[in-house]
């Protein structure tokens, strides 16, 4: 993106409230919210992750509420659960539009090895021909304390020994056993208020998808994939397990939200919402109810 862009944004505010997001009051309108609610998926067990909030008419309900009419919602989701909070937003009053696609690389397939378990089911003493470490998700696991994982390096093992496994060689089974390199990002809107666009336009500034700024920025329209890199712990220095990246986040602000707009982000995690707006020069709050996220979050910004 040229230099451009930045000259015409101003001074962003971030405002950081450590509160349950259901407790945003509703005496102020949002040009736009851009967020990474919770999987629902229990990851590494965590109990933030499986409490069903994402998928709530609660939330949704309150999130349809605080946001102009025409201004739109980004939500990140999980390629599984996508339905159910596309489902939630439409229950709400929101109007769906095809989802983004954040493409990543080094997403980390977790299956079951079949021809693995039958050898293990079959032989009770294989050959250790040596050892190997853990992947990245075994050590987040060991220091998340999840799935009974205690350490990170293995012995590996004489394989296909038995005549099942040499059968059953190359099958795998799970629901994750091919390998993810690409989430979905929820898009909706919330109608507009008038009959016209412009005339929404002209009273709210929300209603239109700023696709110049993108264009600006890749040398050409944009499309529904989103190519970025995931983020390093040295982004963000905390251990949060499920942190996007920043560039993927200043995607989805300047696409959705108009110049000198605020920005709701429900959801902050670590803070990226707020970091995206920095750079750009939107206004936004971060709800955050995890009181740990604070000093990270402010660091960050």
């Amino acid at each position: 993106m040229s230099d451009e862009f930045f000259k015409t944004t101003i001074k962003s505010h971030i405002e950081i409230r450590i509160d349950d997001c259901i407790n945003l009051p509703e005496d102020f309108q949002y040009d736009s919210i851009i967020t990474d609610p919770p999987y629902e998926i229990g990851l590494h067990k965590a109990a933030w992750d499986n409490t069903g909030i994402a998928f709530s008419p609660l939330l949704w309900n309150k999130l349809y509420k605080v946001l102009k009419p025409g201004g739109f919602i980004a939500a990140c989701s999980s390629m599984r659960l996508y339905h159910r909070l596309a489902t939630a937003a439409e229950n709400a009053g929101f109007e769906l539009y095809p989802f983004l696609i954040w493409n990543f690389e080094g997403g980390l397939p977790k299956p079951a090895n079949l021809s693995e378990l039958f050898d293990r089911d079959n032989i009770e003493e294989r050959e250790i021909i040596g050892y190997k470490k853990g992947s990245g998700y075994t050590k987040a696991n060991v220091d998340h304390g999840a799935q009974q994982r205690t350490h990170t390096e293995f012995p590996i093992y004489a394989r296909h020994v038995s005549p099942e496994a040499q059968e059953w060689r190359d099958y795998y089974y799970g629901v994750n056993t091919i390998m993810p390199n690409t989430e979905p990002v929820l898009i909706a809107q919330k109608p507009i208020e008038t009959k016209r666009m412009i005339d929404n336009i002209r009273k709210y500034r929300t209603g239109a998808m700023n696709i110049g700024a993108l264009k600006e920025k890749y040398g050409s329209w944009p499309t529904n994939i989103l190519h970025h890199k995931k983020a390093r712990k040295t982004d963000h220095n905390s251990n949060h397990p499920s942190v996007k990246p920043v560039k993927l986040f200043e995607d989805l602000c300047m696409l959705l939200t108009p110049l000198g707009g605020k920005v709701l982000d429900p959801f902050a995690g670590t803070g990226t919402t707020g970091v995206a707006c920095q750079n750009l020069g939107y206004d936004c709050v971060l709800y955050e109810q995890n009181i740990e996220m604070e000093d990270v979050i402010k660091k960050r910004l």
